[in-house]
This record gives C-alpha cells, structure tokens and sequence, in this order.
C-alpha cells in the first residue's frame, strides 16, 4: 500500500491500482487451492500440499493488511497506531518471505520428485512428511527475519508524523544496527533466487537426460519409473513450476536491486 506518498497527493491511483491486484491475486489463488485440497487423500501428493500452501499464503498476504492498509488509504493517513504499524509490518513480511520459499520448496521437491522416480522410490508417506516438514521451517525461517525489526534491528515503521506506516525496507537505517533487517531481508531474497535457478536449472537437466536416454524407445523397454516422467502431465507440471519460479521473481527482482543496505 502507497502510504510511503504524500497524502496530498489526492489524484494519485496506484493505490487503488494496488487495490486492484491484491483482489486479482486472491482470485488467481482460490481456484489452485480448492484443487490441491479437494483430492482424495489418497491422490494428494506432496506437490499438492505445497501448492495449496502457497495459495493460502499469498491470500492471507492480501487479506491480513487489507483492513488496516486500505483503511488508511482512503482516509489518506494511517489509523492504526505504532503497535499496530509494527504487527502489520511482521505480518506482511512475513507471508511475502514465506510464499518466496514455498517456490523455491516446490522447485527443490520438483527435482527430488524427478530424481527419485528416475533412479529410486520413496513412499507418499515419507514424500508427504519431507513437504510438511519444509513448510514449518519456512514459516519458522520467515517468522524469524520478519521480526527482528520489533527488537530494534531496523529502522521504525511509523513516522514522527504518525500519519505513515511505511515499509521497513524503504527506510533509512540511522546506526549500524538497524541494518541487520536490511542484509537479512537481501540474503533471504537472493538466496531463494539462487538456489531456485540452480535446482531448476537442475530439473531441466534431469529431464533433457531422460529424454537422451530414452528417446523414441518403446513403452515396454522403458523402466516404471521411465514411463512416470514420460508421462506428459509430469513433464508439463515441472515446466508450470519452473515458469512459475520465473514469473514470480521477475515481479520481486526490481524490489531486491531497489533494496539496497545504506
């Protein structure tokens, strides 16, 4: 939400243009998630629980600061308060962080998925467990650097105004301290951009091997395992992710270069 802007400013749109998109990006993440939940447990693979956990985290990024933030933009000025300006800075943070590991975690289970059907197998059960287990430490992960400006580790939220909540990473920091935010903030962010484009990288790899390997050769000389990543629907579902990832941080790589620790 624009609140960074003069409040004056009373022709300016982006905010309402903000507005716009946060609906369209809960609308785009209802229908995934019905889909992922509605499976017979049976059917549910790993992919699907991640898939609905980035849907409903990028909803709950929308609609947790939506009261506050779009209250305070049609009233020009924010409403909350200093406590509530630091607990909607954690929140948003902390979901934003959260939905980019959760694409680097759907890349990373992409390329065990292909690499375990190729060479071993691994039950749903333990598959089901590897995914739950890495979304906790996500959440854990995020949690973790979205709060440490609430002990002093970046700059403050609120404006001596207090007409502004303004986001931590737009702020300037006024000792050394409160930088810590702004290079764990950066390390976050380009640590999941690289290691998303290393294991995709990966996965493109696996299966331009697979395709070497096998070619145009018959179903009956393929193994089991063979004929799974034959499968189009596995192929094209590792292409989906893969130009997910890459969409995904093409939106949030003009704000990690912008990011800069003063």
């Amino acid at each position: 939400m624009p609140l960074e802007q003069s409040i004056d400013d009373v022709s300016d749109v982006s905010g309402s243009v903000t507005i716009g998109l946060e609906v369209a990006l809960v609308l785009a993440n209802v229908f995934p998630v019905w889909v992922a939940l509605s499976r017979p447990s049976g059917k549910c693979h790993v992919t699907d629980e991640l898939i609905a956990a980035l849907g409903v985290t990028d909803i709950l990024s929308v609609l947790v600061p939506a009261p506050l933030g779009w209250t305070s933009y049609f009233r020009r000025k924010w409403t909350g308060g200093n406590v509530l300006c630091q607990i909607q800075q954690v929140a948003v943070v902390w979901l934003q962080l959260a939905s980019m590991g959760l694409v680097t975690t759907l890349c990373i289970e992409r390329w065990f998925s292909l690499r375990e059907a190729m060479f071993c197998k691994m039950s749903a059960g333990s598959r089901s467990r590897r995914g739950r287990v890495a979304v906790a430490v996500v959440y854990v992960l995020s949690l973790v650097v979205s709060s440490l400006p609430a002990f002093g580790l970046a700059p403050d939220a609120f404006s001596a105004s207090g007409k502004l909540c303004e986001a931590w990473i737009t702020r300037h920091p006024d000792h050394t301290k409160q930088r810590v935010f702004h290079v764990s903030f950066l390390a976050v962010g380009f640590g999941n951009l690289l290691v998303s484009m290393v294991v995709n990288a990966a996965v493109s790899g696996v299966l331009w091997r697979f395709q070497k390997k096998y070619g145009n050769q018959c179903a009956n000389r393929m193994s089991t395992a063979a004929m799974q990543i034959d499968s189009r629907t596995v192929v094209e579902f590792t292409l989906m992710i893969i130009m997910m990832t890459v969409i995904f941080y093409m939106a949030w790589l003009p704000v990690l270069v912008s990011t800069r620790v003063p």
